[in-house]
């Protein structure tokens, strides 16, 4: 309740620049204490609706209040829950996390925001792991298409960085019976091709997760 108002909040008054110190303490406010929540062991697994009300907040507040919330103490801790979410088997909270994480890639890209780039090139490659594991079986179909958007938002964005990074992770996907080298260097060749669009990412990682069905 106190995280949805809070967005209620963020929404309506972070156009007021008289009141953005009010929003930035709040949001440095609730940070520690869901932080401890979400670090539990098992914490993302069972308190997902509290993931999804909390990365709904941290979108918000980094698509209203920008360049001051990516550069706060609390945003490397952000990041880094978010990360792992990308593989929690809870579609909205998954997708609250995805969605943060895109409002930052935004930032880095369209802003070309020094805190942005510089969190999404300390974490890419675990996202890009995340990623990876999802499609090889970590993850049922119908949990991917947002986390293979993601996959291609990072390419477009980072370009040699999100390849290298893919391509490592790739490199870690056992090879044997149903999974063929040619079907890791098809994903990759494909899905790096500068003429591939969201939708074809999608269609080539789900084609890809069909070899551990």
């Amino acid at each position: 309740c106190v995280l949805y108002l809070s967005s209620v909040l963020v929404d309506e008054f972070s156009g007021d620049p008289r009141l953005e110190e009010g929003l930035l303490g709040l949001f440095s406010a609730m940070g520690p204490k869901t932080f401890e929540i979400l670090s539990e062991q098992h914490g993302l697994e069972r308190n997902p609706d509290t993931v999804d009300d909390f990365y709904r907040l941290c979108s918000r507040y980094v698509q209203h209040l920008g360049p001051r919330v990516v550069a706060s103490p609390i945003m490397t801790h952000l990041v880094d829950i978010a990360t792992n979410c990308l593989v929690l088997q809870h579609k909205d909270a998954q997708c609250s996390a995805i969605k943060f994480i895109d409002t930052i890639l935004q930032r880095a890209a369209g802003d070309k925001c020094t805190h942005s780039i510089s969190q999404m090139k300390r974490k890419g490659q675990d996202m890009v792991n995340h990623i990876i594991l999802g499609v090889s079986g970590g993850l049922p179909p119908s949990l991917l298409t947002d986390l293979c958007i993601l996959l291609h938002d990072l390419l477009a964005s980072l370009g040699e960085d999100a390849r290298a990074w893919l391509r490592l992770a790739l490199s870690t996907i056992p090879i044997g019976t149903y999974v063929t080298q040619q079907h890791v260097e098809e994903l990759y060749h494909n899905v790096t091709s500068a003429n591939t669009l969201p939708r074809d990412t999608v269609r080539y990682c789900k084609e890809f997760n069909q070899c551990f069905t």
